[in-house]
């Protein structure tokens, strides 16, 4: 739900992700995961605006670095600690340089 500047509130559609990530290390948790999936959301049509969720978006052949800050859902995947919302805000950030 976005919040418009005269108040109104309208839905964003958003369709449901799995993306699969090879750890690179671990700060907390269980150390020996070598892949995770992470259960994420996208914008069914990215257009940038302001005042909106910043969503994610992963491109795979690009193979960049990321800090996650996750936590372990019922069912085996990862979700954003920070809940759904504002994941490219609060716990994923592309790292400037890459991790092998």
């Amino acid at each position: 739900m976005t919040q418009h500047p005269d108040g109104t509130q309208s839905q964003i559609e958003a369709i449901g992700v799995e993306t699969p990530f090879r750890a690179s290390a671990i700060l907390k948790g269980d150390k020996s995961i070598r892949t995770f999936v992470l259960h994420h959301y996208r914008e069914a049509s990215p257009a940038p605006a302001i005042g909106e969720p910043m969503l994610v978006f992963f491109d795979p052949p690009k193979r960049r670095s990321y800090l996650l800050f996750l936590v372990r859902e019922p069912d085996g995947r990862y979700a954003p600690t920070a809940g759904q919302t504002d994941p490219g805000q609060k716990a994923i950030s592309s790292l400037p340089f890459e991790l092998n």
